[in-house]
């Protein structure tokens, strides 16, 4: 990171992205930042609108989801 930015170079950003979570997907490394696994990301992430470090905001319907599914993200809505 320290050289990214001092040289402002993106592909050191994205290499220091997979070497510390795995992913460069900002959705998927904000999810993993409030704890969620990669098992839990690869369904939650369809019913993501936004993520950022204030909040996670989830689509309306989240009537597909089961009530193991609902229990996880319920502390988030």
């Amino acid at each position: 990171m320290l050289y990214a930015n001092n040289t402002k170079d993106n592909r050191a950003t994205k290499m220091s992205n997979y070497i510390r979570y795995g992913t460069d997907d900002p959705t998927e490394i904000w999810l993993l930042r409030y704890g969620f696994s990669f098992e839990e990301i690869s369904w939650i992430k369809e019913f993501i609108v936004t993520v950022d470090d204030q909040e996670i905001v989830f689509k309306k319907d989240l009537s597909a989801l089961t009530e193991e599914q609902f229990e996880i993200i319920k502390r988030y809505l």
